[in-house]
């Protein structure tokens, strides 16, 4: 199978995405002009629109236009990321390994998300599942 060339406007929508990530924008934070854009990664207006309109295809951003438009971060509603997952698991076979493989990529980011919310007593109902759990634990008879 043949590797595919990804568009020029592709290239320029992931880079926008790792600007994103790297100024640490946030929904409701707005991005350069299409014409500060287009200087940056020396391409034309076309491929710009065509690079911001898959970002908002992918549900990213928003664009408006007129003189005060472009592009602006917006934040990717739970049910649009389900319809993502959706679409890509719907010609996959997955087994359980993969779901494995994902969830130790997923589940410490989302435990490191936690522990600024939790309290003294979520702390203590952990350490007190943790002990249950732990075979050393055990009640030897």
């Amino acid at each position: 199978m043949a590797i595919k060339q990804l568009k020029r406007s592709d290239l320029v929508a992931q880079e926008i995405k790792r600007m994103i990530t790297e100024r640490n924008l946030s929904p409701g934070d707005r991005l350069p002009r299409e014409s500060e854009l287009q200087a940056q990664f020396e391409v034309s207006k076309g491929t710009i629109r065509e690079a911001l309109k898959s970002l908002e295809v992918q549900g990213l951003v928003t664009i408006s236009t007129g003189p005060s438009g472009g592009g602006t971060i917006v934040e990717v509603p739970l049910d649009r990321t389900l319809q993502f997952m959706q679409n890509y698991l719907f010609f996959k076979e997955v087994s359980i390994d993969d779901i494995y493989a994902v969830r130790l990529m997923l589940e410490p980011e989302l435990a490191a998300g936690a522990v600024p919310h939790l309290t003294d007593k979520d702390f203590e109902e952990l350490e007190h599942s943790i002990s249950c759990c732990d075979p050393s634990s055990a009640i030897k008879t």
